[in-house]
């Protein structure tokens, strides 16, 4: 999930839902919702289920939220504080089995993006079918156009890394597998520290 851009910490969540593990969004309303102009129509009763699933199709991505205040609200987020007390805004919440719509306090986790990073999925756009490698290609002396397998990760102090295999030097398939050791071979070493590298990073 991304950093928070609103202030979870400032509403009373419990004073709005109650925690609800088998359902998708995770919460239920404790009070009744008005609509209207006169605030007289029901929007939601008491133990109805509480917000919805959102799907972006464009990143292959699904969340679930709940209203409040004329704004969405990650649930994730709404579930963890109300049983934590407070969300920094250094953290995000990951899914830790990697299903967004499993809103059980079990499967939740306070992160820094960087480690909620190392339990994300395949990017949809990724080309060459390994998570965290593929083709790039940059200009050099004389104009020409360089081509290289390029490993992507995550280090110790969370800041993105990059190694660059020149196809030009070891070839197209030979680049492409020294880049795929390379960076399998520094997950290993984070995992080995306890920097949270999941077996669900990757899928």
């Amino acid at each position: 999930m991304s950093r928070a851009t609103k202030d979870y910490n400032a509403i009373d969540w419990g004073s709005l839902f109650t925690y609800d593990p088998l359902v998708p969004t995770g919460l239920r309303w404790k009070v009744d919702r008005m609509r209207g102009r006169w605030m007289n129509l029901y929007a939601a009763r008491a133990g109805d289920v509480a917000g919805c699933i959102h799907t972006d199709i464009e990143k292959n991505y699904r969340s679930c939220t709940v209203p409040h205040g004329g704004k969405n609200w990650f649930s994730a987020r709404v579930i963890w504080i109300m049983h934590n007390g407070y969300l920094d805004k250094e953290y995000v919440i990951d899914h830790i089995d990697g299903n967004t719509l499993n809103n059980s306090l079990d499967n939740l986790r306070c992160v820094k993006q960087a480690i909620n990073n190392r339990n994300a999925s395949k990017r949809k756009d990724n080309t060459t079918g390994v998570c965290g490698v593929n083709f790039t290609t940059a200009r050099g002396k004389n104009d020409s156009i360089h081509t290289y397998s390029t490993a992507t990760w995550y280090g110790k102090d969370g800041k993105r890394i990059t190694k660059h295999f020149a196809v030009s030097k070891y070839g197209l398939l030979p680049s492409f597998v020294r880049a795929c050791e390379y960076r399998l071979e520094n997950i290993n070493a984070l995992n080995k520290l306890g920097q949270g590298y999941t077996e669900k990073h990757g899928e």
